[in-house]
């Protein structure tokens, strides 16, 4: 098993028909993309993952005029053939946190990405690798559902704003106990436990990736201020502020 990572931004962008020797994993941190693979068309956002299977062809266009910021791991691995894409969604944000580890063992021990190392030969991180794939089977063994991929894709778009549960309900077609015991059952939560774990995510995201104070990403996530921002990832994530930004201006 061999591999490399790496992360990319893009605005406007349109990657023509291409394939590769290895296989790719990319996941969509912010933007959106629009995939064409084996004859099919996926249109994937923020917290989306796609793998393209080695000599499989595939194009990609970037959506919308917002940068896409993108975790990139290429590996070849003998478990995995030639054939349709695999598509999920880092529920947890755990394949995040894998890929951002695994970034970082390779920048320090290799400093080479991109295609170009695929061929290198980097034991020291296959552990982390192995984790990469057991997660990645974990979500991709979830039954997809239409109406809780169409109610998190509302989410994510709208988490600026102070949306309700009756606004989540209009978009599921179903009666409003019928919604809510199936959305639970599907996620684990409720829709509107859901939305507030999304918003925090998000918000952790901004606070390990920019230099925005905990004031200008609270309404960037939909959350009254800074201080029910810092109770928020204290309660739902188990993580102060300083853990995430050790340099914490806050």
């Amino acid at each position: 098993m061999r591999f490399a990572c790496s992360v990319y931004t893009y605005t406007n962008f349109h990657f023509e028909r291409h394939t590769h020797f290895y296989h790719e994993l990319v996941l969509i941190q912010r933007g959106r993309i629009k995939a064409h693979v084996g004859g099919k068309e996926y249109l994937l956002g923020q917290g989306d993952l796609i793998v393209y299977p080695a000599n499989t062809d595939h194009e990609e266009w970037v959506m919308g005029e917002r940068p896409l910021l993108t975790s990139m791991c290429a590996f070849s691995w003998e478990a995995i053939g030639p054939g349709e894409a695999i598509v999920c969604h880092d529920t947890d944000g755990h394949m995040e946190e894998l890929l951002a580890w695994l970034a970082r063992e390779c920048y320090a021990h290799w400093p080479i990405t991109g295609p170009s190392a695929a061929g290198k030969d980097r034991s020291f991180g296959l552990p982390m690798l192995h984790a990469i794939l057991a997660e990645l089977k974990r979500l991709s063994c979830h039954e997809p559902n239409a109406m809780v991929d169409q109610v998190r894709a509302f989410i994510r778009d709208n988490l600026r704003s102070a949306f309700t549960f009756k606004d989540l309900l209009a978009l599921s077609g179903l009666g409003r106990s019928q919604f809510a015991v199936q959305y639970r059952r599907i996620t684990g939560r409720s829709p509107m436990e859901d939305a507030r774990l999304m918003r925090v995510e998000e918000a952790r995201r901004l606070i390990i990736t920019s230099p925005l104070t905990l004031s200008e990403i609270a309404p960037m996530v939909g959350i009254a201020n800074e201080f029910h921002l810092s109770r928020l990832l204290k309660t739902v994530l188990g993580v102060n502020v300083r853990d995430l930004r050790p340099t914490s201006r806050e």
